[in-house]
């Protein structure tokens, strides 16, 4: 006759832990790198490359990207082909930096960051000049993100780089002067332009909201302030 197991009466069977909690408990305590694997895995799920509802409509500027293969006579399907790889890959690093840009800032500190995000969004716009030049429309998205960190003066370099990168992807470029010009002169117009009035935006947001925790705790003082009056009126008629 098979026995059965002993366990608590009427008590059901405990969960069983989910296998990341369970390589976690059996990691050594000191090795860093098994606590920040999972940090890592989290950052990186599908859902974080996608392009936030918000963002959707600043997509239609992409279709710059397909002056460059629609004016050139001697385009070919490869041209084409290559201007939609080039949409592709964006899409994805432009969604996870969007995404992670004002609440995970840093480059790297135990997973990555919206400064990783901008990196890659920038070398894209760079090393990419010489199949499109319609891609300098990646600096002026990089600045727009980089007007939206948090910390002033990471958000202010971030934004020098952008634009210091334009006339260098412009030398890259094989278009010709002077039609090299009309994809990359607006883009040194508007990325300090549109980089600029997001750091504005962003430091009236974070006034505002600091304004609005300010006045919260004026308000909760003061009704402390009047209850504890309140209490020593009540002792003061009680004692006498």
């Amino acid at each position: 006759m098979r026995r059965r197991r002993a366990g608590p009466a009427g008590a059901h069977a405990a969960p069983r832990a989910p296998a990341r909690d369970l390589r976690a408990a059996r990691a050594p305590a000191d090795d860093p790198h098994a606590a920040r694997a999972p940090r890592i895995l989290d950052g990186m799920r599908w859902r974080s490359f996608t392009v936030p509802r918000r963002s959707l409509v600043w997509l239609v500027y992409l279709v710059i990207l397909a002056f460059q293969p629609l004016f050139d006579e001697s385009a070919t399907w490869v041209d084409w082909a290559a201007t939609g790889l080039i949409v592709l890959a964006f899409l994805p690093v432009y969604g996870w930096t969007d995404r992670h840009a004002a609440s995970r800032p840093y480059l790297w500190d135990g997973r990555p960051g919206g400064l990783l995000g901008l990196g890659v969004m920038l070398a894209m716009g760079v090393f990419l000049a010489p199949l499109n030049a319609g891609t300098s429309v990646f600096f002026i998205y990089a600045s727009a993100i980089a007007g939206y960190l948090p910390e002033r003066r990471v958000s202010v370099r971030a934004l020098a780089v952008s634009c210091a990168l334009v006339p260098v992807a412009a030398l890259l470029s094989t278009v010709p002067f002077p039609y090299v010009l009309y994809p990359y002169v607006p883009a040194l117009i508007f990325a300090p332009v549109v980089g600029i009035a997001n750091r504005l935006a962003s430091e009236r947001e974070t006034h505002t909201a600091r304004l609005r925790m300010a006045q919260d705790e004026i308000a909760r003082l003061a009704t402390i302030a009047e209850r504890e009056r309140i209490a020593r009126d009540l002792h003061d008629l009680l004692g006498h």
